[in-house]
């Protein structure tokens, strides 16, 4: 079943054309002229166009022209009781797909009509494939094949179709232009410029109106607003998804040092990159690295978890870490406080005070 527009002004040739298809369960929009075809074409997405070539409003021409500009793979049938060499050269050379004179035998429309669209399908489909193949020549920029890379080249390919904003982090070296530049090569700007900024080569004043953009008049020299390269994110292009009961419980337990902007960009990234068709906890790793980071009692904090963690309490780190030490200073000195004090260089009282501050047990003075 496919959807077929009609377009003719006269009435009576609608209806019989309307019957006609309707015998292959096509579903029928009908236009009596130039005009509404293109208001049908622009609502909506047709799988063929059977049009006349005389209209008042104009010609049969200027609803394939329409129809080429919205949607190139849809097929368009002439259909005219004028037909002549020169027209179907012309519409032939403008894209037409067929061409049926008046009057017509019913068969022949119906068969005419069925190929349009077949047409218009196989022409959909080696689009979705090109597309595939591209993504796939664009991620394949990025070599090696551990789990690591395999995961980046995964996604690549799941953020490059969306507008997402994208941040990518790493050494000097390791390969970060090389996937901005495919996830750019998978993307649908792939035909627009790829434009790498060296940041160092700014003042930190220029780097700010170059990135963000400013105002008319925000300071001397600036008399025009000017966009920067940085751009919101609008239509992410992605399936809606839910958020699970526990993937709520998971963001209200975090205390969003970042506000507004870091819970933003979390329910983003868990859009763009979760494999399923609900979102839950575990679609929030910097929330579970940053746990993780709060919760480590013994001081033991890498600089990984600092790399992985986009987003840490601070206070909660340090107080673990001090009493951490504390614990190791004492488990060292055989809960002797005064050879902890020493060994941490602290004074009696100020030990005296961690220990009560952080709960810490003592065996001996």
């Amino acid at each position: 079943m496919s959807r077929i527009l009609i377009v003719d002004d006269e009435r009576n040739m609608r209806k019989i054309l309307t019957a006609n298809l309707a015998q292959d369960k096509h579903v029928i929009t009908e236009a009596a002229g130039v005009a509404e075809a293109r208001a049908c074409l622009s609502a909506s997405q047709f799988d063929a166009v059977i049009t006349d070539q005389k209209m008042p409003d104009g010609e049969g021409l200027d609803v394939l022209a329409c129809a080429r500009e919205l949607d190139p793979t849809l097929s368009v049938v002439f259909l005219t009781a004028f037909a002549t060499v020169e027209l179907a050269v012309e519409s032939m050379r403008q894209g037409a797909f067929d061409f049926i004179t008046k009057p017509f035998q019913p068969d022949v429309v119906r068969a005419t009509a069925n190929r349009a669209c077949e047409h218009t399908e196989l022409l959909r489909e080696n689009d979705l494939l090109k597309l595939a193949v591209d993504r796939l020549e664009g991620s394949a920029d990025v070599f090696g094949n551990s789990p690591a890379i395999r995961a980046v080249r995964e996604m690549i390919a799941r953020v490059a179709p969306t507008n997402a904003t994208v941040l990518i982090t790493g050494e000097t070296g390791t390969g970060k232009e090389l996937v901005a530049r495919a996830i750019h090569k998978s993307s649908p700007r792939v035909q627009k410029p790829f434009i790498p900024v060296n940041c160092a080569a700014f003042t930190e004043t220029l780097l700010e109106s170059e990135l963000f953009g400013h105002e008319k008049g925000a300071f001397t020299g600036a008399e025009r607003m000017r966009q920067g390269l940085f751009e919101a994110a609008r239509d992410l292009k992605v399936p809606l998804r839910r958020i699970s009961k526990s993937g709520i419980e998971k963001l209200a337990s975090y205390d969003f040092p970042g506000n507004i902007r870091e819970l933003r960009n979390l329910i983003e990234r868990a859009m763009i990159l979760s494999a399923s068709t609900e979102i839950g906890p575990d679609d929030f790793p910097i929330i579970v690295e940053a746990e993780n980071i709060s919760a480590k009692g013994n001081g033991d904090l890498s600089l990984y978890d600092f790399q992985r963690a986009e987003a840490v309490n601070l206070r909660e780190v340090l107080d673990n870490l001090e009493k951490g030490l504390i614990v190791r200073a004492l488990k060292a000195s055989d809960g002797v406080q005064a050879e902890a004090a020493r060994r941490l260089h602290l004074s009696r009282s100020d030990l005296a005070y961690k220990l009560a501050k952080y709960e810490i047990k003592a065996d001996r003075e």
